[in-house]
């Protein structure tokens, strides 16, 4: 659903027809659920964002929407489901980056011939509330040799940039170099670092034993945290 067109939900029972929408009943226990990508790793300009719904909303006469509600910019976009159980919400690079909760805005299910004793009417549903965090993407890589006992191992770090519309160094962002002595070993922390203007970090040192290698760079509010392949030296 296109962004900031927000429907009320009092308006729904309305767009159905002219049927009867019935109170919360025993019936009302049905659910309607919105399925949403819980990470959502921004990579480009715009992002498109699979939503999905199920249940008795999500087919013939049913109807179903959502809130995009951002924590402190309120409600940016919706989800809305008109007797299907696919929609798009858009996400821009320029859009307020954080935790979306989804908040019900009123389901109703398809017509149902046996309601009010045989009149005909929709029964209301209960909706969940999912959560989606939209952050930048962020990559790290790592290189390593060996020349005898010394090892080198060489970090490249890059991230989206809504600036510059691309993908660039990510600089001054702190990480750290992990190694472990086997596949079954715990990570232990070989040398935190902070990574230069070119988004780049290297170290040389000594070890005689072969080791596993990763780096791992720390996450922000607005950037995911990363974590590189492993190489053994």
């Amino acid at each position: 659903m296109n962004k900031r067109v927000i429907l009320p939900a009092l308006l729904l029972p309305a767009i159905v027809g002219s049927g009867i929408v019935t109170a919360p009943t025993a019936h009302a226990a049905a659910q309607c659920t919105l399925t949403a990508p819980k990470e959502v790793h921004v990579w480009h300009q715009y992002t498109k964002v699979n939503l999905r719904a199920s249940g008795a909303c999500s087919y013939g006469e049913g109807l179903a929407s959502w809130d995009a509600y951002h924590p402190t910019q309120g409600i940016e976009g919706m989800a809305f489901f008109d007797g299907s159980s696919t929609d798009i919400y858009d996400f821009y690079d320029w859009d307020d980056f954080g935790t979306y909760t989804w908040r019900p805005a009123g389901a109703w299910s398809d017509w149902d011939d046996s309601a009010f004793g045989g009149l005909g009417g929709y029964h209301e549903l209960t909706q969940n509330t999912p959560r989606t965090t939209f952050r930048l993407g962020s990559k790290v890589t790592m290189s390593t040799s060996r020349s005898r006992s010394r090892v080198t191992l060489r970090v490249s770090a890059t991230r989206w940039s809504p600036t510059a519309s691309r993908i660039v160094k990510y600089s001054g962002i702190n990480g750290s170099i992990q190694y472990r002595t086997s596949s079954k070993a715990a990570w232990k922390t070989l040398k935190s670092f902070r990574t230069s203007k070119s988004g780049g970090y290297s170290l040389t040192y000594t070890s005689s034993k072969s080791r596993h290698y990763r780096t791992v760079l720390r996450g922000t509010g607005t950037v995911w945290a990363a974590t590189s392949g492993t190489s053994t030296r």
